[in-house]
């Protein structure tokens, strides 16, 4: 009798174990998944990221080329703008010198 109870014991203590491995089995591919689904996550985040870099840097090398065009639009403004004040002055001066020959030929 105490042998069948002994056995009795160490089948229930055997099942006890069989479903405690059974249940940390499902844990292990629980956590398992869960590593899987955060490295998926992890890697389409890094891959956000890594986009919206290139697109950061795609707008600064867009912006950087636009702000050089303005820059030299300004400079050719600048220079058409000392242009025009060369030519007024000239017409200006020429207009004066030949007021001044007028005026000496009428009082000569």
């Amino acid at each position: 009798r105490a042998a069948e109870g002994r056995r009795l014991a160490e089948e229930s203590k055997a099942r006890r174990l069989e479903e405690h491995v059974h249940t940390l089995e499902k844990e292990v591919d629980n956590l398992t998944n869960e590593i899987e689904t955060l490295r998926r996550v992890g890697h389409e985040a890094q891959e956000a990221c890594n986009q919206k870099a290139d697109e950061e840097r795609a707008n600064s090398e867009q912006n950087a080329h636009e702000l050089e065009t303005a820059n030299q639009a300004i400079a050719a403004l600048r220079l058409s703008s000392d242009q025009y004040k060369a030519e007024v002055e000239s017409c200006e001066n020429e207009r004066l010198h030949e007021e001044r020959k007028a005026i000496q030929f009428e009082t000569e």
